[in-house]
């Protein structure tokens, strides 16, 4: 890896959102040769019902999600070296920010959520949507 290349990095969690993540983080390292890797974070709460430290089904877990990305990695046959990472963490967010953090990642890629959650932050509110987008055409209601 060189300094000035870019990397990207996609957040995975398997579901629909994170196809059409998947499918733009690699949009984007086609178009910019940049380089392109993928994190799935296994909330710490997800071992809890196993004995912690459990070898055997944190490789479970590893294997299941390799496999997971890897179909969708193989239909992007153009794209060579995305890596896996797997992370555990308490927060899904702050797993990807650590894994975006230790790769040296230049962007994040993550799938867009259904908007049935109310984030809070200040006065802004994520449920509300804007009535146009920033280039001024309409967004689907």
């Amino acid at each position: 890896m060189s300094d000035s290349t870019v990397r990207y990095l996609v957040a995975w969690g398997g579901d629909a959102r994170s196809k059409d993540a998947l499918a733009l983080g690699a949009t984007l390292a086609r178009t910019f040769r940049a380089e392109l890797a993928v994190v799935y974070v296994v909330r710490e709460e997800t071992f809890g019902a196993h004995t912690f430290g459990d070898v055997g089904f944190t490789e479970e877990v590893v294997r299941q999600a390799s496999e997971g990305v890897q179909k969708h990695l193989d239909a992007l046959t153009d794209l060579d070296g995305v890596v896996l990472h797997v992370r555990r963490s308490s927060s899904v967010a702050a797993g990807v920010l650590d894994a975006a953090e230790e790769i040296d990642a230049d962007r994040i890629v993550i799938g867009a959520g259904t908007g049935t959650r109310t984030l809070r932050s200040g006065r802004a509110r994520t449920s509300r949507r804007p009535s146009r987008t920033s280039s001024g055409s309409p967004t689907a209601r």
